[in-house]
């Protein structure tokens, strides 16, 4: 049996192509324009995916999300949108929304993530996130495919335990998103040490990291604690 799919958009082109391209894929499609009709057609249950735009009308896929995931807990829903923020990105996480995909996408890439979400067999979801932790985060601003991709990175790297690398050219805000995982992350209550590695010469890395006692070096004119 074919895999039932809802398409949400209140955007007619958009919609017919996704459907049009899903149902030549072997897909079974049905199509909302209007956000509440699709938020009551996603609350029967009946759907396994449910892709839907964020910002549709009265409705939001925010709200579809929650309908659907209240209906069908094991529904993936995957959020579409060309205006992406942190605050979206990251209420969708907490949302448990399977994928969050920024306007424009290539097809090939929709029907990668649909695949991902048929195939994904059940198992131990990541932590969900508390609403108190959904602000956004700071001076980060940005709509394009790339700032959602950070900001779903942040969303996830903040819940987990893993040490975390953080690469890009100087200027670009590596602080501000290790930062922003921080700031999410179970550890926000405690304090965030921030080192600038290319600032300390080898000698005084001891120093830096575990303190010094008044009189150690050179300079030393008092004690200080290390990070």
């Amino acid at each position: 049996m074919a895999t039932r799919i809802l398409v949400i958009d209140d955007d007619e082109a958009i919609a017919t192509t996704v459907s049009t391209y899903l149902r030549t894929k072997g897909y079974q499609v049905d199509v909302a324009h209007d956000g509440q009709e699709g938020l009551e057609i996603a609350g029967s249950g009946r759907y396994a995916i449910v892709i839907t735009d964020i910002y549709i009308d009265r409705v939001t896929g925010l709200e579809i999300l929650s309908q659907a995931k209240a209906a069908r807990p094991d529904v993936a829903v995957i959020l579409m949108t060309a205006r992406g923020s942190m605050r979206t990105t990251m209420q969708a996480e907490a949302g448990g929304a399977f994928e969050y995909l920024a306007k424009p996408f290539e097809l090939r890439e929709l029907l990668n993530v649909v695949e991902r979400a048929r195939r994904a067999a059940a198992g131990p979801e990541a932590p969900a996130l508390e609403p108190e932790d959904m602000e956004q985060f700071g001076d980060m601003i940005g709509f394009s495919p790339a700032m959602v991709d950070v900001y779903k990175r942040i969303a996830r790297f903040a819940q987990a335990e893993d040490t975390v690398l953080i690469l890009g050219e100087t200027g670009v805000g590596k602080e501000m998103v290790a930062r922003a995982i921080h700031d999410q992350s179970p550890r926000a209550s405690r304090p965030f040490a921030a080192l600038d590695s290319g600032a300390v010469t080898g000698t005084l890395w001891e120093s830096e990291l575990f303190g010094s006692l008044r009189g150690a070096f050179t300079g030393a004119d008092r004690d200080r604690a290390g990070i």
